[in-house]
Parts: C-alpha cells; sequence; structure tokens
C-alpha cells in the first residue's frame, strides 16, 4: 500500500511542467525499463518514477514505467517512440535496440552508478565485478541513441562509450511543508540512507558518538540498516533514534524530525561520482546540511550560504558545536537551502532539459506513431494487473509473477539455488508461455549442463531473439565437445 500511495500522490507539491514544444498531430510515447527495484525506494523515485511523472505533464507526452521482469515487457518496449533503459543489464534486449535503430526510434541508456567502482560494501559488487555483466553494461551503451548520467563526474569518466550523452540531476520532487522553525532542544542532528554508505559512516562513527556523549542540547537520528546503527552503540539509548530503512515516504516522515543533517564521504572514486541528492533532500525539508567538502556537493553548495562543507573530522564537529549554539544561523541556512533547490533543482524544470534533449534524437524527417495509436496502446496497457495510472503517468507494478521472479533472482544472488528454482517454478506456473522464468531455471541448472540446455531450449521456443539462450545452448555444446 505505501508504494501505491507514493505513486498516487505523484510530485507533491511542486507545480506542472511547462507545455514544452505542443504536437496536436502526435503523441510521444516514452517507455522507461528499469532494473527489477522496489518501487518506494529512492533510486527508482529519483531516476524513473519522478522524471517520468513531470515529463508526462507535457502536451501529448505519455509514459510508461516497468522493470526488466515484467511479463509484457517486449510488447511494450518496441511500441515506444523513445526508450529509456536505466542501469539494465540484458543480452536480450540487444535485438530490440537494433531493430529500433533501424526504425529511427531512440533509445537512451541511462548510467547512474558507477558501478564499475563499487564499493565492498555495495551488494551489487559481485554482478558488475563479472566481467560478462561489465561487457554487456558497455555493449548496451555503445549500441543505443544516446546515454544520460545522474552526474558530470560520470559522464566524464563514461561519457568516451557515446559521442552524443546528457547529464540529468536529481531534482526535487517531494515539497514538504514550510518549516516551523523554533529554538527547540535538543537540537537533532542525523543521517539517513542504504548500505553502500557503510564505509563512509565507519569514518565518523567513534567521533560524532564521543561528541554526542558529551552533549546534553543534541540528539542523534539514524534512518539506516542495523551494521550502520551498530556503530553508534556507544551513543546512549536515551540520547538517539533509530528508524527502520522504509519508503520514500517514511524517509521524507524522517527527515522532517531533523534539524541538521549530515553527509559523509570518504575520497574514494566511486563517491564523486555521486548525485548531491542528499543535498537535496535536507534542504528541501530546511534542514541545515553540512556536507562533505567533495566533488557531489562541490558544483552545487555555495558554502557558508546554503550549507556548511568540512574536510576533517574536526571540521565537522566544529561546524555541529557552531549550528547548535548559533539558532539564527541554523535558521539562515536552512531557509537559503530550500529557497535555492525551490528556484532551481524542480522536476519542472528539469522535465524541460529532459524533453529537449529526447526530440533531438529523432531522426530528421522521422515519422512517430499516431497520437491515436499512442492513446489506444496506452489505455489498453491501463488495464493490466498491477497498473497504477495518473493522467499520462502509468507504472506497472509487479504482480505474482514478476514477484517471484524477483525473489527468485534475489536467492540466486544470495546462492540460494534450490529456493531460487522454486520461485522461479512458481512464475512458471502462473505465466507457462513467458520465457524468462525457464532461462532463468537454466541459470540454476549451472551453465554447460544438459539440464541447462534443456531449460534454455524451452525458454528459446518461447523467446526465439533469445540470445542468452543460444549462448547457454553454445556453451553446452562446447562442453559435450570437451
Amino acid at each position: 500500500m505505501i508504494k501505491e500511495k507514493l505513486l498516487h500522490r505523484g510530485s507533491i507539491g511542486c507545480p506542472p511542467s511547462p507545455v514544452v514544444g505542443s504536437r496536436s498531430d502526435r503523441d510521444l510515447l516514452v517507455v522507461q525499463l528499469n532494473v527489477p527495484a522496489e518501487e518506494g525506494e529512492g533510486d527508482y523515485f529519483h531516476r524513473s518514477f519522478a522524471p517520468g511523472k513531470a515529463l508526462s505533464e507535457n502536451s501529448g507526452v505519455h509514459v510508461i514505467s516497468l522493470t526488466n521482469e515484467h511479463r509484457r515487457k517486449f510488447a511494450i518496449i518496441e511500441a515506444a517512440d523513445l526508450l529509456v533503459i536505466t542501469m539494465v543489464c540484458d543480452l536480450d534486449l540487444m535485438p530490440v535496440v537494433e531493430r529500433r535503430r533501424w526504425a529511427g526510434l531512440p533509445t537512451v541508456y541511462e548510467l547512474n552508478d558507477d558501478v564499475f567502482d563499487l564499493p565492498v560494501s555495495n551488494p551489487r559488487r559481485a554482478f558488475y565485478s563479472n566481467p560478462f555483466n561489465r561487457q554487456l553494461t558497455e555493449l548496451l551503451m555503445k549500441s543505443s541513441d544516446a546515454v544520460q548520467f545522474s552526474s558530470s563526474a560520470l559522464q566524464i569518466k563514461y561519457g568516451h562509450y557515446h559521442d552524443r550523452s546528457a547529464v540529468f540531476s536529481n531534482q526535487l520532487s517531494y515539497l514538504p511543508p514550510e518549516r516551523l522553525w523554533r529554538n527547540r532542544r535538543p537540537v537533532v542532528v542525523g543521517w539517513g540512507g542504504s548500505m553502500g554508505h557503510l564505509e563512509d559512516l565507519q569514518t565518523i562513527s567513534d567521533a560524532l558518538s564521543g561528541w554526542c556523549r558529551t552533549r546534553d542540547d543534541v540528539k542523534l537520528h539514524l534512518m539506516c540498516a542495523p551494521a550502520i546503527a551498530e556503530l553508534f552503540d556507544a551513543v546512549p539509548a536515551h540520547k538517539k533514534t533509530l528508524f527502520p530503512p522504509g519508503s520514500m515516504l517514511d524517509y521524507h516522515q524522517f527527515l522532517g524530525t531533523l534539524d541538521i543533517g549530515i553527509a559523509p564521504l570518504n575520497p574514494v572514486s566511486y563517491n564523486s561520482a555521486r548525485s548531491d541528492v542528499k543535498f537535496l533532500e535536507y534542504a528541501s525539508h530546511g534542514v541545515v546540511p553540512v556536507l562533505q567538502r567533495a566533488r557531489p556537493y562541490l558544483e552545487t553548495v555555495r558554502e557558508g550560504k546554503t550549507g556548511l562543507m568540512f574536510d576533517t573530522i574536526d571540521e565537522l564537529l566544529r561546524h555541529l558545536d557552531h549550528l547548535v549554539a548559533d539558532y539564527r544561523d541554523r535558521v539562515r541556512l536552512g531557509i537559503a537551502a530550500r529557497d535555492f533547490v525551490l528556484r532551481h533543482r524542480t522536476q519542472v524544470r528539469g522535465a524541460v532539459e529532459r524533453l529537449a534533449f529526447y526530440q533531438g534524437l529523432f531522426p530528421s524527417g522521422a515519422t512517430r506513431t499516431a497520437s491515436g495509436h499512442v492513446r489506444g496502446r496506452f489505455e489498453q496497457w491501463s488495464t493490466l494487473e498491477g497498473a497504477v495510472r495518473r493522467g499520462r503517468h502509468l507504472v506497472l507494478l509487479p504482480t505474482a509473477f514478476e514477484t517471484a521472479l524477483r525473489d527468485g533472482l534475489y536467492a540466486m544472488e544470495k546462492g540460494w539455488g534450490r529456493e531460487a528454482g522454486k520461485c522461479f517454478q512458481i512464475a512458471q506456473s502462473l505465466c507457462p508461455d513467458a520465457y524468462l522464468p525457464y532461462l532463468y531455471l537454466s541459470g540454476c541448472a549451472g551453465m554447460g549442463s544438459k539440464e541447462a540446455a534443456a531449460w534454455a531450449k524451452e525458454a528459446l521456443a518461447r523467446n526465439p531473439e533469445s540470445r542468452m539462450c543460444r549462448m547457454i545452448l553454445s556453451a553446452t555444446a562446447k562442453t559435450a565437445v570437451g
């Protein structure tokens, strides 16, 4: 229910996007294809849901968002005027990308994380450390008509994969109510985030814990996994509040409890390619941002005017001492930060830039789908099980079939082969004509085995274009010859 509430609420508090390039005779169908992910989580919200919702508020633009395991995936992405593939690593997309290019229908690949330089604590490290997955990601970027990035650092590092690229930073889509300023005690200092920040929090945990213990006028709030919360065990229970990880709605409620928000980042190359979303999130709530003096924030924050920055732990603690003591400066910085993001970093502005870039990708004289056909297809897919529609924005949430596939993929990632197989068999029973359960069952059987080949043949019969199936069968044949 939480994710459906989020999807229905949309860009709360932000005005609708202005009309860009009105087309009375032709509508535009944009399809966002995403990795299997929890639809209420931050990455999905910032990189797919919110931009898609903002795009759909432009005249004639219809947006459909779905994940790569969706049972109707191929029919929908084939029909798109413009396809955005967000971080998906799937060889079976290549025939679609090639066909679209031949037809003059653009495909854009989005890279929104430095997946080739992930820290040890990041759960995706094992997947992208596999040379095949890296090569496939590179192939999809090169084969698309353009690549879009979430930060300028990513564009600098990986822009060589394509001569046409753009940076679309995260934007503000959720506007909380105006903060009711009061000089309360204790002052609440906090941080919330994912396990990908474990090493960053390890760096400051001892010093911050010690600082909290010495201050009677401070309380620490954390929204994070237990492994990060444990770093702050030295802070007495009455001086901290722990919030479990949750949806974006839960996270914004957490942000509303803070006076000061911190954002430590270790000086590693992966962190330099991160987005500045922590600043946006703190600033939107009038929370004073105290941020690492690092690339994600150097391009955005006006130091001393919309936030404070630090290089060392001692400097961080000095900033915290100052802000706890100086209520007026907390108010000044909080108001200025919120005003900045409202003026410069809203989805309204971001949608204008995206749409202009996308429209420029169509070859001169290219014919897009007639408006009646776009609307007809959109109406048809709006009736699918799991469809959540608001205006011209449609999100296809997972049904029992997609959920079973996700559970199986998660089990495979953990090395739980038997449990994964059970999940894929459930999906197979729910949708016998879909090829993915059979393809994933071949993965459970082990590359090169006869059982893997048998499952791959079943998958290929349902999707004759599957290059993954042919690769599995080729590996089996080589094993037999050997």
